[in-house]
């Protein structure tokens, strides 16, 4: 027990540099939305993690050198889903210091004490079978060391926050990037990024046995059309209101525009609404209400900071469209709703290529669409009851 009391002094004294190397080295300098992004994560990630840690610490005794002063094996709060969930805090504590302080350095220091915690648990856990033997046995085989295994709730809503965390550099990225220029390289560029993360999601879903799918079927594309459509009436008229067109300078046809765009919202609809929805079904109602949550209050924060979308695509993305998804378990609908319906670029490319009649008219068509699913949703009572 004196080797991993001497090791574990020395794991800490190591941690305590990574404060230290965030806080003051900061090449290569990463500022503007990438900077932000870092800095709100990593904010989120300390306070949560140093929860953990002090509410896990308050559940030792005064003096915790070796097993038995514990007078049980600790199995209740953290320890249900993780086995070194004082180690996993401060491991998590080091990623969020140098994520706040948009640090590389801190980023590779927290990297390289990987290992460190990795052969503290290792020590420890051997002297823990030793002493506690059947029943500390079981309880590895149940937990995970320092993540929660991956078919437990716990596990899976991490899965969801890493796809959510990975989606959002995408998203952002391909932003400020190409926001204001439609080019053949821009949809180059842009199917390549995005396929490859669709192609990360499914591979996680193929590991957690979750059908690929993700609501791409052709049973129910009526209902969530419908119910999709009518609930984006006030995105067209509010583009009707809009007089210019965003500045846009459309260097290729429309059509390659709105293909874009449905590969951009097969995306988005994958990652952020259907992924998480299918992750967490088995989990209850209770832990759908995260995501949502979690993407309110991320894109509140980039709102707030002029960066963001209207408020309305907020209630779209976060409360309006999940719900018809979970109604339905179909995205597709959705998807043809958004795009013809909801969505703003593509019809502000296609008002500056044909002139702001055209764009007039394709906008009173969108609202007549939706105006129309509304209506059939309110006369056809056999869709309303199968939706709701």
């Amino acid at each position: 027990m004196e080797g991993s009391w001497r090791f574990r002094r020395f794991v800490f004294l190591v941690f305590s540099t990574i404060p230290v190397i965030s806080a003051l080295v900061h090449y290569p300098a990463i500022t503007g939305t990438t900077g932000e992004f870092m800095r709100f994560t990593g904010l989120a990630i300390m306070l949560i993690s140093g929860g953990i840690a002090i509410y896990v610490h308050s559940l030792f005794p005064k003096k915790h050198d070796r097993p038995e002063d514990f007078g049980k094996l600790l199995k209740d709060g953290p320890y249900r889903f993780v086995r070194h969930s004082f180690y996993s805090a401060f491991m998590f504590l080091g990623f969020g210091i140098a994520l706040f302080f948009a640090s590389v350095p801190g980023i590779i220091a927290s990297l390289l004490m990987v290992p460190l915690w990795e052969r503290l648990a290792e020590m420890e856990e051997r002297e823990l079978l030793e002493y506690w033997g059947k029943e500390y046995e079981e309880f590895m085989e149940t937990r995970g060391r320092f993540l929660p295994k991956a078919d437990s709730c716990p596990g899976r809503l991490l899965l969801v926050f890493l796809i959510f965390l990975f989606g959002y550099f995408t998203l952002y990225g391909l932003k400020v990037l190409f926001v204001d220029s439609y080019t053949v390289e821009f949809f180059i560029r842009t199917g390549v990024l995005l396929i490859l993360t669709i192609g990360f999601v499914l591979l996680i879903s193929k590991s957690l046995g979750i059908r690929a799918e993700f609501g791409f079927r052709g049973d129910g594309i009526w209902r969530s059309f419908l119910v999709a459509s009518a609930l984006s009436l006030p995105s067209p008229l509010l583009q009707l209101q809009a007089g210019n067109f965003h500045g846009f300078h459309v260097q290729t046809s429309v059509a390659l525009i709105f293909l874009s765009y449905l590969l951009f919202a097969i995306y988005t609809f994958s990652v952020f609404v259907a992924f998480p929805i299918e992750v967490l079904a088995p989990c209850g109602r209770l832990w759908l209400i995260v995501p949502p949550l979690f993407l309110f209050v991320y894109d509140s924060y980039f709102f707030n900071a002029g960066k963001m979308p209207p408020l309305g695509d907020l209630i779209l993305f976060v409360l309006l469209y999940p719900v018809v998804y979970r109604k339905t378990r179909n995205v597709a609908g959705i998807i043809l709703a958004y795009l013809f319906i909801a969505e703003w670029d593509p019809w502000w490319a296609f008002g500056i290529a044909y002139g702001p009649e055209a764009f007039k008219i394709a906008g009173l068509l969108r609202v007549g669409v939706s105006l129309l699913s509304a209506f059939l949703l309110l006369f056809i009572k056999r869709t309303l009851k199968q939706t709701f």
